[in-house]
């Protein structure tokens, strides 16, 4: 019997080029992030505080910004801090170590 040999050419994925365009680039502050699940999505919503009771006993908490993503978009984004805060603290570590 004679066995045959077959290469599996892999797919090399070509850059895609792609222009960021900003349409709103209002900067909001935001102290505090609740986090909310569906079936199928996480909702990141976003205030700047709490506001002090208006006179009824309830303090208020706006909500500015709502962000929807999927699971999976919201792991690469949780990775993708963790990276930024990894750099960041090396950065620190080697001021540091300089002064």
């Amino acid at each position: 019997m004679s066995k045959e040999t077959k290469e599996v050419a892999k797919a090399t994925p070509s850059p895609v080029k792609i222009q960021v365009k900003y349409e709103d680039l209002t900067a909001r502050y935001s102290n505090h992030v609740l986090v909310n699940t569906a079936n199928e999505e996480v909702y990141l919503d976003f205030s700047s505080g709490i506001l002090p009771d208006q006179g009824n006993g309830v303090n208020i908490m706006p909500i500015h910004t709502r962000i929807a993503m999927t699971p999976a978009g919201l792991k690469r984004f949780y990775q993708v801090l963790g990276q930024l805060f990894d750099k960041q603290e090396q950065a620190k570590s080697i001021a540091e170590k300089k002064s």
